[in-house]
Order: C-alpha cells, then sequence, then structure tokens
C-alpha cells in the first residue's frame, strides 16, 4: 500500500521593489518539512515538491498523485489592503488586481505572477483531487480562502495577516514534526503554534484552523495508524480552540437543520405508534361480521362446516378404527364429485359421505354362531370390523348407483390379516370395477386385533339399491395363513 502523499507546490515571486526582499527562501522550507518526516519514526509520509506552478500544472499533480495533503508556499495578497514594499522579506507582495480581490499567487505561461482566489482553488481540489483532506496555505493573508476551502476538504490552516519567511519555515517543520508522530491535525496545529510562541516569533498569533462542519481538528487523522493515538490533553485543546475554529454560520445553519429533521422524525414516529394503538384498540373491540350463508329453492346450499363430523377417540389398543382417517379419504372423493352431480345428487353424495364418517354396526346386523375360530379371530370378529366401516364400504356402492341406476350384484372381497392385525393385501371383484377396487381400499385400511396367526378372508358382499343400510352376511371362508 502507498504511503499518503504530501504534495508541496513552491511558487517564488518578485517583488516589485528594486531591492527584491521578498524573495522566499521555499527550499529551505521543504527541506526543513523533509528532515522531520525523515527523523520521524514511523514516516508514513511521501513528500513531494513541484516549482513555478500554474493552473495547469496544478491541476495535473492534483490528478496523477491524488495527495492527502496540499501545502501551499508562496505569496498572498489582501486586496483591501494598498500595496507597499515591505522592509524585511515577507510572504505579502505588492501585486494587486483592480478588483481588489483576495488571494494565492501561481505563474501563467508567460512566468507572470496569476492571482489565484480562494473559491477556484476549493472547484479545484473538488474536481481533481477528492483525496485532500488538509490545505495548508502558508502565504500572507490567506485566511480570506479559508470558508471556500472548509467545504471541500476536513481541515484548511492558513495565515491572518503578514508573515515573516523565517515565522513561516520554523511553522512548516513544527507542524509536519507532529504530523509524523502519528499526532493529530489539531494537535500538529498546536504544537507549531506552540513553536513559533517558543521562539519569540510576533507572528504567533497569525496562523489559523478552520474545519469542516462538525468536524474538530483533534479528530482529524491522516493515516490508519494515526487514529489509535490518544487525544490531546485538555491544556492542548484550549491552545486549539483559540486558533482553530469552524465557520460558525455553516455550524448554526447545520444545527438548526439537524434539530428541524429531529423533530419531523419524532412526530413520524408518534403518529405511527398512534395508529399502531388505534388498530389494536379496534380489533379488540369488534367482532368479525361472518356473511350469511345462500339459499336457493332447492334448499340451503351444503356448506364445509357440513363435511365434518366430530367423533371422540379412545385410547384403548386395537379398538376400532378411528373416524377421521378413513372419512378423510371418503370426504375429499365427495368433495371432488359433488362439482359434477346435479343438485339433488350432492346432497346425497354429501348425506353418503357425512354416514361413511361414523363407524357403526349396522341395525340389523345378527352374528352367526357357526364361527370358526384361528387363534384370537373368528368369523364375528372379522364380521363386527368390517361392519364398524359399513358406511364407507356402501358408499362405494351408493356414488357408483347414483350414475346407474340398475346397479345391483355382489362384490367378494379377498385380503390377509397379518398376526399384527393390518391387512397386508386386499382384492375385490364381481358388480363394477370402480365398486370393487373402492370396496378393497376401504377393507386395506381396517385394522382388526391381533391374533396367533396370519388370517386369510373371502368375504362376499351384497349390494341392493334404496337408502337403508345393505346386510352383510359373515365370511364366507376363513383359513390359517
Amino acid at each position: 500500500m502507498s504511503r499518503p502523499r504530501i504534495l508541496f507546490a513552491a511558487v517564488n515571486l518578485r517583488s516589485s521593489c528594486p531591492d527584491g526582499t521578498s524573495e522566499l527562501a521555499l527550499e529551505q522550507e521543504f527541506a526543513g518539512m523533509e528532515r522531520e518526516l525523515l527523523l520521524a519514526r514511523h514516516r508514513d509520509f511521501k513528500l513531494i515538491l513541484v516549482r513555478a506552478v500554474t493552473v495547469d500544472d496544478m491541476m495535473r499533480h492534483l490528478t496523477e498523485l491524488d495527495p492527502v495533503v496540499l501545502h501551499f508556499a508562496g505569496h498572498g495578497v489582501d486586496g483591501r489592503r494598498v500595496a507597499a514594499c515591505l522592509p524585511v522579506r515577507s510572504r505579502d507582495i505588492g501585486y494587486h488586481t483592480d478588483d481588489h480581490a483576495s488571494g494565492i499567487y501561481l505563474l501563467d505561461e508567460q512566468g507572470l505572477p496569476h492571482l489565484l482566489i480562494g473559491r477556484a482553488l476549493a472547484a479545484m481540489i473538488k474536481a481533481a483531487a477528492p483525496s485532500v483532506r488538509v490545505v495548508v496555505l502558508n502565504a500572507c493573508y490567506s485566511d480570506a480562502q479559508a470558508a471556500d476551502l472548509s467545504h471541500v476538504v476536513d481541515c484548511v490552516i492558513t495565515m491572518a495577516g503578514a508573515i515573516g519567511d523565517d515565522a513561516a519555515r520554523s511553522f512548516s517543520a513544527a507542524l509536519y514534526r507532529a504530523l509524523g508522530s502519528r499526532r493529530s491535525v489539531g494537535n500538529a496545529f498546536a504544537q507549531a503554534v506552540a513553536t513559533l510562541d517558543g521562539k519569540r516569533f510576533p507572528d504567533k498569533d497569525l496562523p489559523r484552523c478552520r474545519t469542516r462542519c462538525g468536524l474538530e481538528a483533534n479528530q482529524v487523522f491522516l493515516t490508519c495508524a494515526q487514529a489509535t493515538q490518544p487525544l490531546p490533553s485538555l491544556s492542548q485543546e484550549l491552545d486549539i480552540d483559540r486558533a482553530c475554529k469552524p465557520d460558525r454560520s455553516h455550524t448554526l445553519r447545520g444545527c438548526l437543520l439537524g434539530a428541524a429533521m429531529a423533530l419531523v422524525l419524532m412526530a413520524v414516529g408518534a403518529g405511527i405508534l398512534s395508529l399502531i394503538e388505534l388498530s389494536r384498540h379496534t380489533g379488540s373491540t369488534q367482532e368479525p361480521v361472518l356473511p350469511k350463508q345462500p339459499e336457493t329453492d332447492r334448499g340451503p346450499v351444503a356448506t364445509s362446516s357440513d363435511l365434518l363430523v366430530d367423533a371422540e377417540r379412545k385410547d384403548a389398543p386395537r379398538q376400532a378404527p378411528q373416524d377421521g382417517e378413513q372419512g378423510s379419504q371418503v370426504q375429499t372423493q365427495a368433495r371432488d364429485e359433488k362439482a359434477a352431480q346435479g343438485p339433488t345428487q350432492a346432497k346425497k353424495l354429501v348425506r353418503l359421505q357425512r354416514n361413511a364418517q361414523h363407524d357403526a354396526t349396522p341395525p340389523n346386523f345378527t352374528p352367526h354362531s357357526n364361527s370358526n375360530s384361528f387363534g384370537d379371530l373368528d368369523r364375528e370378529i372379522v364380521q363386527r370390523y368390517i361392519n364398524y366401516s359399513h358406511n364407507r364400504i356402501n358408499y362405494c356402492y351408493e356414488k357408483q348407483h347414483l350414475a346407474k341406476s340398475t346397479l345391483t350384484g355382489t362384490v367378494t372381497a379377498q385380503f390377509l390379516i397379518t398376526p399384527e392385525g393390518t391387512v397386508a393385501s386386499s382384492t375385490a371383484s364381481g358388480l363394477d370395477g370402480e365398486v370393487s377396487g373402492c370396496v378393497a381400499a376401504a377393507i386395506k385400511d381396517i385394522e382388526f386385533p391381533r391374533s396367533g396367526s396370519g388370517v386369510w378372508v373371502t368375504y362376499p358382499f351384497h349390494f341392493v339399491p334404496g337408502d337403508a343400510d345393505a346386510t352383510w352376511s359373515s365370511p364366507a371362508t376363513l383359513r390359517s395363513h
């Protein structure tokens, strides 16, 4: 990973004064900064020097280098002042424009001074190098550009008056010595100001540090490793507060906007809570309105509730089959076939289905006395469990009889009862294929009592038309298997 770059742009101009006293020692300033960064233990930064910079040069370097810090060393001007030659070497210059603008001086294509105002410099940085976080304008009266620059970078360090060249060099060396030690920008600025004060420069009150709205200079670090360094002491923070101040107008505007957004969010949240509470109250106090069942001239239409029959289930082992196990299959068949039948036949299928869900012994059932016994299983027990499923087996015949009114006859079923009481295989023949298959499936679902051995059963079912329940005889044969 490449080191963060510091772009040092040096622009030296000869003053209009005949003695040339405003020639600046910019090479010495660069050498002092380079020395302090090389002496630092971490050496996080790479310092790059460019000389005699034009606007095109500045744009090219910003685009290609992506610096983190832009350090300008040269001349600045305050357009409100009257031009005058200074008796000592200073970073103020006697070049002034007719529009009394303030800014820093670059060069044009002919090597003559070109005034660059703060708004233009901010636009150049924003377009070419959004990576720039700190701008140092080490030139006289550069504080006039800070307001425009603080909108595009985190920190802007400027001078509020005409600073001497010696003081400017000392300030730069101390600033980058602290940054090389991974201190925050705010702490580095405080150390640079303290250095000027320690050397008894009269320019110690000129440096200024401004930050982007919402930031504090003590919270701005230029490398990831710097963010782990401890914050400066309270005395250092007091020094920063004296010179490093954000733009108050933008801060006030941001605070007012934040407060307005907070009030809007609170109002929206309160409205949502009120709606939730209202919906809960409404849901708990109102009873649901059920739609009234439609009626026709043929009587009430059967609903899904007519097809469900509750039945008690007992926990005794090997008792009669439970209602829901066999009735569910009948219910599905009746619902599919009811749509294809007329209203009268549909009502009859519903009644047959309801009866099929009640497992009961037919009223005219008479047990036979000449039963053979195989273990614990004899004819009487087989007939009893067959008749428990009487309604379902009778349904197999009745649904086909609705389509074939002359349908009558006998279905003979043959099935194997295992010692565990389950039906291992079940077949049926006679009368009608649909009826025979349905009867075989109904017997397959019956669970008989346990016995000493398997039993093979041949069982005839005699079906006759009519609404009365059919009477089925006992098994024709039972033989051990």
